[in-house]
């Protein structure tokens, strides 16, 4: 487990799955995106997650009248990426 992941759950219990979070738990959305290889650092080849948000249970749901989250999505473009050069 990466160092990250067991903070996220142990020192703040933040759980992996929306269907596993009640109303006071806390949700990591961002879990399963380092796993699927995506990130926003990238450090020795490998990616990490720079910024991560935690939120409440409360925060899910499909009730749009009030504040929800949504999706979460990392902005990534050709354009901020640098590119080793060859010598």
């Amino acid at each position: 487990m990466t160092r990250w992941i067991k903070s996220m759950a142990v020192a703040l219990g933040a759980k992996r799955k929306p269907a596993d979070v009640g109303p006071t738990d806390l949700y990591n959305p961002w879990w399963d995106t380092l796993k699927k290889g995506y990130g926003t650092l990238m450090y020795k080849g490998k990616w990490n997650l720079f910024d991560q948000i935690v939120f409440t249970g409360n925060l899910l749901g499909t009730d749009r009248s009030t504040l929800k989250f949504y999706k979460h999505e990392i902005f990534r473009r050709d354009f901020m990426f640098q590119k080793r050069r060859e010598i």
